[in-house]
């Protein structure tokens, strides 16, 4: 079957945010901690410090990031109040909610994760194809800010919860680091690198980034975890604004930790043929989908993903009072996710404890998307007004392919044929009821316009108001 869409729909959203703050002697006098004289830029219509804002904000410095040790981004999210972080199949695809806010789906619907400001996705919970799958923590990053609700909704697409925004270093800060990781009880091995500093003519330049090869730090036949993420910065400060360039390549393959069966012995749980420790069911064997025209795709292990980006971040004094704003950023992005999740465990009278495996085998074909900002401020004696237009356009092309396997809970998770498999495997899932056989070809097209004011009553009362309209249009195929 064939369905066919094309749907309009217009969200709009209203912020007011009020904080009073009686400012301390120390912070009026300029000798307020660096911390909380950060600046913030992330959800907010103009900079602000965090001990200003009238939202909760929460800013995360590289040295801080890097003494939590995270491995993914769903692990730096568990140290920002206010963010409940799973990490529900390792390194990407994580399920991530905001207070207040439930988890309606995989990924995070109410939440906008951003590289240097843009968004990696506009939508935020498309199966299989997370925003966190496609940002990758590494040296590179400066800091991480986060807004949970306030300004927030009006300042982004899919933010109504909040926006994480990893901000990267731009060479300001002349110097750079080498770092190796490496499991002891597993294999994985991987080498962190990035310098920074000043060219000729005002200009820096930041690059960076990592590359890494192993198995990961769970079993599996063959290694999984492979890739590579470059990034990098170009950066200039005139006299009357800034302009920078930022470039990413991610290619990257991880592997997916899924759900594997364990057994209730009266007492407590114990294995079932899969080691708690470090065991999986990833068994290093390829999974194959039959195509039109007689033709068979084959996928391995693990979720692969791919994206290059180019971003230009343009700001400009026009007067003392009024400046302008350009921001546009292009994305390639395309995956798979691959991966066998334990549907039904069971004891074979002939061939012992066993599992039915239904394999998520998902095709990330497209997921390209652009977005362009323009902003207009003007800071009054007051307070500062500013008008901005988001425009944003987001593909999703996704093929389904979810297929069965019986193994043996056996070392080698033997295959075996249940008389209505082939060698123990059955193309498309029977269980259930062939669901999981699909492609949707969509593309989503945005336009927002916001308007935000901001200003302080007597230093003491700092204020907020925002207003702007999301305008979605859909158009694509469902089969």
């Amino acid at each position: 079957m064939l369905f066919r869409i094309h749907k309009g729909v217009t969200a709009t959203s209203i912020a007011v945010c009020v904080a009073l703050s009686a400012l301390p002697a120390q912070a009026q006098d300029g000798g307020a901690d660096e911390a909380i004289e950060e600046i913030i830029v992330t959800g907010v219509a103009r900079p602000t410090t965090k001990f200003e804002s009238s939202a909760s904000v929460t800013s995360m410095s590289a040295d801080d990031m890097m003494d939590y040790a995270p491995r993914s981004t769903a692990e730096v999210l568990r140290n920002l109040p206010g963010i409940q972080s799973e990490s529900s199949s390792g390194d990407a695809n994580a399920n991530i909610k905001v207070r207040g806010m439930p988890i309606s789906s995989g990924g995070a619907r109410y939440l906008s994760f951003q590289e240097d400001g843009f968004p990696a996705l506009l939508i935020g919970d498309v199966a299989f194809a997370t925003a966190d799958s496609f940002i990758r923590v590494d040296s590179t990053i400066s800091s991480v800010q986060s807004i949970r609700g306030g300004t927030a909704m009006t300042q982004a697409f899919n933010s109504p919860g909040g926006i994480v925004n990893f901000i990267s270093k731009d060479g300001s800060a002349e110097g750079g680091s080498v770092g190796i990781t490496s499991g002891l009880d597993y294999d994985s091995l991987r080498l962190d690198a990035e310098y920074g500093g000043a060219l000729a003519n005002d200009w820096t330049y930041h690059v960076g980034g990592f590359f890494r090869s192993g198995e990961g730090p769970r079993d599996s036949a063959t290694d999984v975890e492979e890739g590579y993420q470059l990034k990098a910065t170009l950066a200039r400060k005139f006299d009357r604004g800034s302009l920078k360039f930022h470039f990413k390549r991610l290619d990257d393959v991880v592997p997916t930790y899924l759900p594997f069966p364990a057994q209730y012995n009266g007492g407590g749980f114990s294995d079932a043929g899969v080691d708690f420790a470090d065991g999986t069911l990833l068994q290093g064997f390829t999974d194959c989908a039959p195509r039109q025209n007689n033709a068979v795709e084959c996928v391995d292990e693990g979720f692969e993903a791919e994206m290059t980006s180019f971003a230009v971040v343009a700001d400009y004094d026009v007067t003392d009072i009024v400046s302008v704003g350009l921001r546009h950023r292009t994305a390639a992005i395309s995956g798979n996710f691959a991966s066998p999740f334990a549907a039904i465990a069971f004891d074979d009278p002939t061939n012992g404890p066993s599992v039915q495996i239904h394999y998520f085998n998902t095709k990330l074909d497209d997921l390209d998307n652009s977005n362009t900002e323009l902003t207009v401020t003007a800071e009054l004696e007051s307070f500062t007004a500013t008008a901005g237009l988001a425009l944003m356009d987001q593909n999703i092309t996704t093929v389904w392919n979810f297929n069965e396997y019986y193994r043996l809970l056996d070392a080698n998770r033997t295959p075996y044929d249940t008389g209505d498999s082939v060698g123990g495997v059955l193309y498309g899932n029977p269980t259930w009821g062939n669901c999981c056989t699909r492609l949707y070809d969509y593309e989503v097209e945005a336009l927002a316009p916001y308007l935000a004011l901001s200003g302080t009553l007597d230093d003491r009362l700092g204020w907020d108001v925002s207003y702007r309209q999301n305008d979605y249009d859909v158009s694509g195929t469902f089969a």
